[in-house]
């Protein structure tokens, strides 16, 4: 991993004019390793710009240097080095795409275990929290030292894939880092406020309508709720307002899979799936041409809501029975 780490570097040394480019609908990981990987390199004397594929939720929005990064699909003519983070491959990056003539080198920073390892330099770490924690190592191997408001970024990422520290990839190393992070300067009451306590009443109205659509197999081992068009138009809400939806349906008892089917468009579904006691949740996903992580995983569905829901839940059955 050392090696690695250090060819990242040189390779960032190297560059003129670097781009960093998290997923598309970005949650807290991407949100928090792009920010603080961003700003460490700007701090450290790199030319940095941070796109943005799709916009970032508001309710990431206090993060000091946030409002600074770009929202657009196309790199500047000067960028030579495209940095990928938390991507498991480039589709995740759409609308961006790399230009057909680009002449530069990508690195490729991710911790999901189904990457394909699609940069000139792969830093793939399956067994790191979160993309924020190889940021944090990736920091280390530089001169410089973290700055308050690049901790609290990573710190976010942290805290965002492992759910406060309570899911199973939080680790020895994890806690470790996070505790640097506080004595960088990062403000933990602040940030578990902001992600986990505080939110808006058109949210709130949203998870009232989501909740209303409950519904379990007769054993009660798979749960899955829908969320429509309908139901973010009458709320004033967006996608990104979903983001926890699936995680409180997945603490009900007895509960092995938990599924959200968000309705994109007619023909578009958005599946979010949650699986505990070693169910693979990527392999689920998988079958649909999805990832993800072990216990967290996603996919998309050319079909309408209503016939997504039978598809993946006997899909989910099938991973049961083998299990």
């Amino acid at each position: 991993m050392k090696t690695k780490l250090r060819e990242v570097r040189e390779q960032i040394l190297e560059a003129e004019r670097i781009a960093v480019i998290p997923h598309s609908n970005p949650d807290g990981d991407a949100v928090g390793a792009s920010l603080g990987l961003s700003l460490f390199l700007t701090r450290a004397g790199k030319e940095v710009e941070t796109i943005f594929p799709t916009p970032p939720p508001e309710h990431y929005r206090f993060l000091e240097g946030l409002d600074e990064l770009l929202v657009k699909q196309e790199l500047s003519p000067a960028v030579d080095l495209v940095v990928f983070l938390d991507c498991a491959n480039p589709d995740r990056c759409l609308p961006f795409k790399l230009p057909a003539g680009f002449s530069g080198q990508t690195i490729n920073i991710d911790h999901h275990e189904d990457n394909n390892h699609f940069g000139n330099l792969n830093l793939v770490l399956p067994d790191a929290s979160s993309s924020g924690e190889i940021v944090y190592l990736l920091c280390e191997e530089f001169d410089e030292k973290l700055a308050a408001r690049e901790a609290a970024a990573l710190l976010v990422s942290l805290l965002s894939d492992t759910g406060d520290f309570h899911f199973s990839n939080t680790s020895p190393r994890t806690l470790r880092i996070a505790a640097a992070l506080l004595e960088a300067g990062a403000e933990i009451k602040k940030i578990t406020y902001r992600l986990f306590e505080s939110t808006v009443y058109r949210r709130v109205k949203l998870l009232g309508l989501v909740l209303a659509t409950l519904e379990k197999t007769e054993n009660g081992e798979i749960v899955w709720v829908r969320v429509t068009r309908e139901m973010m138009k009458t709320t004033g809400t967006d996608s990104s307002a979903v983001e926890d939806f699936v995680n409180q349906i997945s603490r009900i008892e007895d509960v092995k899979i938990a599924l959200l089917f968000r309705e994109e468009a007619r023909l578009m579904t958005k599946v979010s799936i949650r699986s505990v006691a070693g169910i693979k949740a990527n392999k689920i996903a998988a079958g649909f041409d999805g990832g993800g992580h072990a216990a967290a995983a996603g996919c998309r569905l050319n079909e309408t809501l209503e016939r997504s829901v039978p598809l993946v839940i006997r899909k989910c059955e099938e991973a049961l029975a083998g299990f």
